[in-house]
């Protein structure tokens, strides 16, 4: 039986293949445009996530906890 091939390179590396968002984004700003979202102002969050480059699951991971306090 042929061994499966891994997607995720040797050792410890970053993974090209996730969702990792780039350096430079600016966690407040897109705090503040999930607020404006949240008061009706017209925007999803699958918006938000390709204005910025990063995904919706780093919003909902990263963003959500810290908005809703």
């Amino acid at each position: 039986m042929k061994p499966r091939k891994s997607y995720l390179r040797p050792g410890r590396a970053y993974n090209p293949s996730g969702g990792r968002p780039p350096l430079d984004v600016d966690y407040v700003v897109v705090s503040d445009a999930i607020r404006r979202a949240w008061a009706g102002r017209g925007e999803t969050v699958t918006s938000i996530a390709a204005r910025f480059g990063v995904s919706r699951g780093w919003i909902h991971k990263w963003v959500y906890p810290a908005v809703r306090l």
